[in-house]
């Protein structure tokens, strides 16, 4: 059995708080200082990711940098969430190599792809609904649209082929 007097007592309660305070205040200073560390670095990460824009195919694509009236328009219209400029599939027809082709329809007729049927697609889509195509685009660009953006969206997709 350990025996202690008071006076060995009187010692350790004096040592003894002020060491567990000053443990505790940098104990909790180094918490504080790893929890600053653990949110800033993902949150460094997280805002570089967002100024250095899309990597690889995403940033290859032609709407992160319009290079014609057309494409702007395109962009700022929201053509491009449904529509390609690279022959990928999507919810419309891919734009590449599209103009001047014989376009099947919805019911078994065909159109030529010129500037007349482009014109009459983004103002009526669903007049010549192309085949195996849901009828989605809005009816709204005959409206949202001026007649130069109309066109100048035209000659973009016919550009394209």
């Amino acid at each position: 059995m350990c025996v202690t007097s008071q006076a060995d007592t009187s010692e350790q309660d004096s040592a003894g708080p002020a060491f567990g305070k000053a443990y505790m205040w940098f104990m909790g200073l180094t918490g504080a200082v790893f929890a600053v560390i653990a949110v800033a670095i993902p949150m460094v990460i997280l805002a570089s990711s967002f100024t250095e824009g899309p990597r690889g195919a995403e940033a290859a694509s032609s709407t992160d940098s319009p290079t014609s009236p057309g494409e702007a328009v395109a962009v700022a219209a929201g053509c491009v969430s449904c529509h390609t400029a690279d022959g990928a599939e999507s919810v419309g027809p891919t734009w590449l190599g599209l103009a001047g082709i014989e376009r099947e329809l919805e019911g078994g007729a065909s159109a030529t792809v010129d500037s007349a049927y482009l014109t009459k697609s983004i103002v009526d889509p669903a007049a010549q609904l192309a085949a195996g195509y849901d009828d989605l685009m809005p009816k709204t660009y005959a409206d949202d649209l001026t007649d130069e953006e109309i066109a100048d969206l035209v000659e973009y997709i016919e550009s394209l082929g």
